[in-house]
């Protein structure tokens, strides 16, 4: 072996991140819960109960840089979720291939960033806070952030978030007044996602799945469910086994729970 070649005491095993891009009620938290169940992991899903701004954020928008103080505090929060010393993230040298090492988080940071981007374009912050937002997020990313390895894109119509926000969720905080007042938000955060689904889709540096969360009923219906689930992991391991590295260098290995049974 040369000097250059690591053992395989000094390799680093590192979690398979996955992340879940989507609007508001467009599924990502059911399912990431149904592939948590099918792999046998345990999704990190947004602590949107600690962030104080949020329903002021409904409440009123556009009032005392509120959209700025939520979405800060919901990148402090990913932070913390997706974090490592600077140390271990040049230290990776190979991704888990087992579930105990699997990461699903819901969402992203890159759909909280979407979201943040909404909400400037529709002049709910200011070019100033929306300039330190996107600093200090390529910051963390540079320094403590091991970007997600895929991301599961789900997409779904305007005014089926809207039905499913008001009829389904039953968040108190999510009122219609909020979606009245601001009939652009859900048409704006559906187009963005759909748009950078397929913008990193033609990009091919990960495997990105965009999933029809309306045609595809992978709540209440088994076949839908199974086809769901079957499209994430070929694509996914269709993915790994044509690229052996990541962006950051890391080797990839499909995952035991993604090998052929």
């Amino acid at each position: 072996m040369s000097e250059q070649e690591p053992t395989a005491e000094k390799l680093k095993v590192r979690p398979l991140r996955i992340g879940m891009v989507g609007a508001i009620a467009s599924g990502k938290t059911t399912l990431a819960g149904l592939v948590g169940e099918e792999w046998g992991i345990k999704p990190i899903e947004e602590r949107f109960r600690e962030n104080p701004y949020l329903p002021k954020f409904y409440a009123n928008p556009r009032e005392n840089g509120i959209s700025f103080k939520c979405q800060f505090h919901f990148l402090g929060l990913k932070a913390e979720d997706m974090a490592v010393s600077t140390l271990e993230l040049e230290e990776y040298q190979i991704i888990s291939s087992t579930t105990e090492s699997v990461e699903v988080f819901v969402p992203s940071d890159e759909m909280d960033a979407l979201y943040t981007k909404v909400q400037h374009d529709m002049k709910m912050m200011d070019d100033r806070e929306w300039d330190i937002y996107k600093k200090a997020r390529t910051t963390l990313k540079q320094c403590a952030i091991i970007d997600t390895d895929l991301d599961l894109v789900l997409n779904a119509p305007p005014d089926v978030l809207y039905a499913r926000i008001i009829d389904v969720r039953g968040r108190d905080f999510e009122q219609r007044e909020f979606f009245e007042d601001n009939p652009d938000y859900l048409p704006r955060l559906a187009t963005a996602v759909s748009v950078w689904g397929w913008m990193k889709k033609e990009a091919g540096e990960k495997p990105i799945v965009l999933i029809d969360s309306v045609s595809n009923n992978f709540v209440s219906n088994a076949k839908d469910r199974e086809k769901i689930l079957e499209q994430i992991e070929n694509e996914i391991t269709d993915f790994l086994s044509k690229n052996s590295h990541g962006k950051d260098g890391t080797q990839f290995i499909i995952p035991d729970f993604l090998k052929v049974k």
